[in-house]
C-alpha cells in the first residue's frame, strides 16, 4: 500500500514469482505467453478494485492478519459488486486455469501489504486449505 492510502504497488524487481514450469504445462504457446505477461506487468490498483485491491479489501476488512483468505476467481468475475480494473486481469488469470487465490495480508515497519497466492482451478482443496499449507503461506508472507 503506498503511504497515502490510496493504490496498491507491486514492489519491483522481487515482488512476484511463478514457478515456469506452471506457464509451460499450459495447453498452448498463446496461454504461455498470457501466463509469462501478467507475471511480468500489474498495474497500481486502489483498495477495492481488481483482484489484489478486492483481496486487500476483503482481507483486511476481516482482520485476516495471521490468516489466509480464500476466494474462487470465477466468483470474483461475476459478483457484481467487484470493481474491475482496465486489462480484464482477473479474467486473464481465470483464462490460464487460476481458479482460487489465497491472501495473506501483512504489516512490516509502518507498511501494510498483502501477498496473493494463485492455485489451479483444480487442485486439490482440501491439501490447499490444510493447516499444514496455509501455515507454510502465512509464514512464507512473514
Amino acid at each position: 500500500m503506498n503511504p497515502d492510502g490510496t493504490a496498491l504497488s507491486r514492489l519491483e524487481p522481487s515482488g512476484h514469482w511463478m514457478d515456469p514450469s506452471f506457464a509451460n504445462s499450459l495447453s498452448s504457446e498463446e496461454l504461455t505467453q498470457q501466463a509469462f505477461e501478467l507475471n511480468r506487468f500489474a498495474r497500481d490498483c486502489p483498495p477495492g478494485v481488481g483482484l489484489a485491491g478486492t483481496l486487500f479489501s476483503s482481507a483486511d476488512y476481516f482482520d485476516s492478519k495471521g490468516k489466509v483468505y480464500w476466494r474462487q476467481v470465477r466468483d470474483l468475475l461475476n459478483d457484481p459488486f467487484v470493481q474491475r480494473n482496465s486489462g480484464q486481469r482477473m479474467k486473464r488469470i481465470h483464462q490460464i486455469g487460476i481458479g482460487l487465490v489465497g491472501a495473506v495480508s501483512f504489516s512490516f515497519q509502518e507498511e501494510r501489504g498483502l501477498v496473493i497466492f494463485f492455485s489451479r482451478y483444480n487442485a486439490d482443496l482440501t491439501l490447499l486449505r490444510s493447516s499444514l499449507n496455509e501455515g507454510f503461506l502465512i509464514g512464507s508472507t512473514d
